[in-house]
């Protein structure tokens, strides 16, 4: 099943008092509050393992992570993301090609998203 995943990055602007809360800020909050409206599962998360592959003649990494925290309480102990970019092996040169995105995520092995 695919589902639209939102994975937190240190997300604590609950934390912060109402008086911090300025116009780029709450402008912020808004797109927050948009994301995790659109999205099916809201979870913080370790990176297990990743790789790059083919798929529709672009490069994506298949990444395994495991939840450590589950907002939506889907009760998920692991999950699948599939990002643009990465490293993969060309079908048809064989060697290795990358591909990268500026404001793609750049996974790292054990870090927690």
């Amino acid at each position: 099943m695919n589902y639209k995943v939102i994975i937190l990055v240190s997300l604590s602007l609950s934390l912060l008092p109402l008086s911090y809360l300025d116009a780029a800020n709450s402008k912020t909050l808004n797109v927050i509050e948009s994301l995790v409206e659109k999205s099916d599962i809201i979870v913080q998360a370790r990176l297990l393992s990743q790789k790059g592959e083919w798929q529709d003649n672009a490069i994506v990494t298949r990444a395994k992570m495991m939840v450590r925290e589950d907002l939506t309480e889907q009760n998920m102990s692991e999950i699948e993301i599939i990002v643009p970019g990465g490293v993969a092996i060309h079908p048809i040169l064989k060697g290795k090609v990358r591909t990268s995105y500026s404001h793609g995520i750049n996974l790292k092995s054990g870090e927690e998203y």
